[in-house]
């Protein structure tokens, strides 16, 4: 009997010994059981990784004392990622750096003001005074490339929706937020960062953005210029046109002078920006844009079919729509849409803030004109993006031709369109809740366009005029552009949020915090409604998709992946509390009693035999 009893100790401990053995033969193998998948790299990531040749060094400086369970949590995401991206990659090495370990205030604060100038964000810590977190690292690789990466963007760091009205622990509630926006782009800030590393010998894209005919520019599109050029490693600049005469004279003039040079100024940009204009677009610049798409210039169209505009609406208490003719219609219709001289009005709307008259109050109200729209999941580009704000937007049809047509964006199920001269007031807010008032359903809103695109000049010039200009009728390769019927698309607002305090150094080397700023927030932030939508990524995939060759190096399938952390919900552990206390506590004990009570008969019935 004991003999036996031996041999079955000695037989279960080969078994568990041979299966240790054989699972250390497959050490590597690794299993995500999270939902979401957060622990897997994509594919795309897994390719960037494979290409690195050299040591890349992360300074990871999100690290402190006293750090709330939501900010330790996401410091832990941050190590298992990194531990991810060494598994594929030996090159990659990093260090969490603790900057209020520096003894010497003066260098410490030096340092966090040239990390904040250089685009990391940083955010208040919420138990120690005076005291802030950095959220991103310095990267490096060889010996000659140095850059940073900010775990937040622009629109991270405005004021939430859920922390208004919480004056308590304020701080803790935007650390919170600013967790789970950066865990949802984590990998893509740090694959993104990588990827910038290992290109940085090749010359950096050039975005054009086009002006000269009354477009809101400048400081109005300030914070896609700031994502483009920071976050993604783009060149931005803008780009006026020649203005001539619609006279064939004066251009056959400039010809002859061989004047050219001035006038065909898009070859250096990747992509073309045309956004929002609002006065006509000359003879001659058409036919400089047209050549530039000819010759395989990338375009990205933000326009509208009418003049409406919430500012009018402020001086006047209604307003015509009025038809916006900027002479392009033809040429667009050439190539393979027509935008349309109406409104586009949808019952999922962004809403807007109006004085109560019988209150005095301010109240938000629906307001159909500001459609909420979602990107189309058939499409690469626009899958998986939700939430995009327009403003006043006109319809699009296609027209049949040889290009090929990808719907973007549509409207829901419930809009209609108003025509010219009906009148826009915001009388009828009211009217604008009740979904029987709309009767039309997935209108286009925004069109990927890609083929061959025949020239809507072909047979608009002579022929000596085209000899002249090395005329080219048809694209020489297969060429794409993409039309999106909203001239305020990338506009930002401007103004004061509750968080556009900046972080400032005195000459003594201390830190301190500006009053709140009137400037150019994030694209896609409505500072009265506190509400964020995604025009910027859908804007960046687009740029992405058109100025990148190769399908393989679409970055936007990271920026898309959705990455969360699983919370607690704070309000049911209190209401269940006492509960789970009382059930964790008397249910071990009757498990044993019964367990007792099991061995206990089991043993009786044993002596009996």
């Amino acid at each position: 009997m004991k003999n036996k009893l031996l041999s079955k100790y000695f037989l279960l401990f080969l078994i568990t010994f041979f299966i240790n053995v054989l699972i250390s033969q497959f050490s590597n193998i690794r299993i995500d059981f999270t939902k979401e998948k957060k622990y897997t790299l994509s594919e795309k990531s897994r390719d960037i990784l494979k290409k690195i040749d050299d040591k890349i060094f992360f300074k990871i400086y999100y690290s402190g004392k006293l750090f709330t369970p939501e900010l330790k949590s996401f410091k832990k995401e941050i190590k298992q990622l990194i531990s991810e991206l060494k598994y594929y990659s030996n090159y990659i090495d990093y260090e969490f750096i603790d900057l209020y370990s520096i003894k010497n205030i003066e260098n410490r604060n030096k340092k966090i003001y040239e990390l904040t100038q250089e685009g990391i964000h940083w955010s208040l810590h919420p138990s120690l005074k005076n005291n802030y977190i950095i959220w991103g690292a310095e990267i490096s690789y060889k010996t000659s490339y140095s850059n940073t990466i900010s775990f937040l963007t622009d629109l991270d760091k405005e004021w939430p929706i859920n922390c208004t009205g919480k004056n308590d622990n304020i701080s803790t509630c935007l650390n919170e937020n600013y967790t789970e926006n950066s865990l949802k782009k984590l990998e893509y800030t740090l694959i993104n960062g990588i990827n910038n590393a290992l290109d940085y010998r090749k010359e950096r894209k050039k975005i054009g953005i086009l002006g000269g005919h009354k477009e809101k520019n400048g400081t109005w599109i300030s914070s896609i210029k700031n994502d483009l050029e920071y976050n993604e490693n783009y060149i931005v600049e803008d780009t006026i046109l020649l203005h001539q005469s619609e006279e064939f004279s004066k251009l056959y003039k400039l010809i002859e002078n061989k004047e050219t040079d001035h006038i065909y100024n898009l070859s250096d940009f990747d992509c073309l920006i045309i956004n929002n204009p609002n006065d006509s677009i000359y003879f001659l610049e058409k036919v400089i844009l047209d050549q530039y798409i000819m010759n395989g210039g990338k375009t990205i169209w933000l326009v509208k079919g009418t003049k409406s505009d919430i500012d009018s609406l402020q001086k006047y208490p209604e307003i015509p729509i009025v038809d916006l003719n900027i002479n392009i219609r033809n040429m667009l219709y050439k190539y393979g849409v027509r935008i349309n001289s109406d409104i586009v009005r949808d019952y999922n709307n962004s809403g807007i803030k109006l004085t109560e008259y019988s209150t005095g109050l301010l109240l938000p109200f629906p307001w159909d004109y500001f459609p909420v729209i979602k990107g189309n999941t058939h499409s690469s580009v626009s899958n998986n993006i939700n939430d995009l704000i327009t403003q006043f937007p006109s319809s699009i049809d296609t027209i049949a031709n040889k290009v090929n047509k990808t719907i973007l964006l549509q409207t829901s199920q419930y809009s209609k369109t108003s025509s010219l001269f009906d009148m826009i007031s915001f009388n009828n807010v009211e009217l604008m809740s009740e979904k029987k008032n709309y009767n039309q359903s997935n209108i286009i809103l925004g069109v990927l366009l890609e083929g061959f695109f025949e020239s809507y000049f072909k047979n608009r010039i002579p022929k000596e005029f085209k000899e002249s200009l090395n005329f080219i009728e048809k694209s020489k390769k297969s060429n794409n552009m993409i039309v999106i019927s909203d001239g305020n698309f990338i506009t930002n607002q401007i103004g004061r949020s509750k968080n556009s305090r900046d972080l400032k150094i005195d000459e003594d080397g201390n830190l301190f915090l500006t009053p709140e700023l009137t400037k150019p927030l994030a694209l896609g932030y409505d500072r009265n409604s506190f509400k964020k939508y995604n025009n910027s990524n859908l804007i960046l995939n687009c740029i992405d998709y058109l100025t990148e060759e190769k399908q393989e190096k679409y970055l936007f399938e990271i920026r898309k992946k959705q990455t969360k952390i699983n919370k607690l919900d704070k309000v049911l552990i209190d209401e269940k509390k006492e509960k789970w206390q009382i059930i964790n506590s008397i249910i071990p004990i009757i498990y044993l009693f019964f367990l007792f009570m099991i061995t206990n008969a089991r043993r009786i019935i044993i002596y009996k035999k």
